[in-house]
C-alpha cells in the first residue's frame, strides 16, 4: 500500500493525511508526512530538509508575499531531496500550474495509488476557500506545538468574489478530470463522512476497506474552521451579490 492523496483546498485533508500518514507510517514503511510536497504557492512558505535519509518539515509559514523566485527551481529541488524514494504520505492539490501538470501527474500514476478526497458540500467549501484566500489563515489548532497552531476564532467578513469563485470552480474541474481519467482502486473519502464515523483512523480504516487491525492512534490537534457566525454563510458581507449569484453557482458545482 503506498497511497497518496489527491483533493481539492478545503477539503479536511490536513486532518485526513495525518491520520492515513500515521497508518502508512505503521503499515507501509512510510517516513513521515510531507503535506503539499508538491505545492509551491506565493503565500504559503514552507521548508523541507533531509537528515538521516528522512525528509522533514523545518520551515511553515504564511506569507503576504511572494517567497521564490522561480517556482520550477522550487519544485526541482524538493525532487532532488525526495530521489525517487516515495516512501511519504503526500496530498496533491488540484491546483498545479500547467506548466508542472505532466512532472506532478506523471510522479503520482508511477509511484502512488490514488485516494480521491472530496467534500459533499461544495457551497461551504467555496466560502471556506474563500475566507482562507482573504484572511490567509487556513488551519487551526487546539495545541501550541503544532505548526498550525491558531486559536483564534474566525469572526473576519467574507466577500463574495467572482474571480475567486472561478478560480474554486476551474480547481474543482482539474480535480474532476484528473479523477476520471485515473480511476482508484480505493472509494473517495468525502470529508463529511470521515467526521461522522469519528474523524480518526478507524474512520479511514472502515471508508478505505484497509486490513489494518492493529495501530497507535496519533493525537489530532487541528480542529474544523471556528467560525464565530452560526453559519459560515453568515461572514459573507456583500450578500446582495452572493444571493443573486447563489442559485447558478450550486447549478455550477452540481455539474462538476
Amino acid at each position: 500500500m503506498r497511497p497518496i492523496i489527491y483533493t481539492t483546498q478545503r477539503t479536511g485533508s490536513t486532518i485526513v493525511t495525518d491520520t492515513l500518514g500515521n497508518l502508512c507510517m505503521q503499515h507501509s514503511g512510510y517516513k513521515s508526512v510531507l503535506y503539499e510536497y508538491f505545492s509551491i504557492q506565493p503565500d504559503f512558505k514552507v521548508g523541507y530538509k533531509k537528515d538521516n535519509d528522512i525528509i522533514t518539515i523545518d520551515e511553515y509559514e504564511r506569507v503576504s508575499t511572494k517567497w521564490y523566485t522561480y517556482p520550477m527551481d522550487e519544485l526541482s529541488y524538493r525532487l532532488s531531496l525526495i530521489d525517487n524514494d516515495y516512501n511519504y504520505m503526500i496530498k496533491v492539490m488540484s491546483d498545479y500550474p500547467d506548466y508542472f501538470k505532466d512532472i506532478i501527474e506523471s510522479i503520482v500514476r508511477t509511484n502512488f495509488e490514488v485516494v480521491y478526497l472530496e467534500r459533499k458540500d461544495k457551497v461551504k467549501q467555496l466560502i471556506s476557500y474563500l475566507g482562507t484566500l482573504q484572511t490567509n489563515v487556513s488551519h487551526y489548532s487546539q495545541h501550541p506545538s503544532n505548526i498550525y497552531h491558531s486559536t483564534k476564532l474566525m469572526d473576519k467578513p467574507i466577500i463574495y468574489s467572482i474571480e475567486q469563485t472561478n478560480q474554486f470552480i476551474d480547481n474543482l474541474k482539474k480535480y474532476k478530470q484528473f479523477k476520471d481519467n485515473n480511476p482508484s482502486k480505493y472509494p473517495t473519502i468525502y470529508y463529511e463522512d470521515f467526521l461522522e464515523l469519528g474523524g480518526n483512523e478507524q474512520s479511514l480504516i472502515e471508508i478505505l476497506n484497509l486490513d489494518i487491525t492493529d495501530y497507535k492512534p496519533i493525537e489530532i490537534t487541528t480542529i474544523p474552521t471556528p467560525y464565530s457566525k452560526k453559519e459560515s454563510e453568515d461572514h459573507i458581507i456583500n450578500k446582495k451579490d452572493w444571493l443573486t449569484d447563489k442559485q447558478r453557482i450550486i447549478d455550477v458545482l452540481q455539474q462538476i
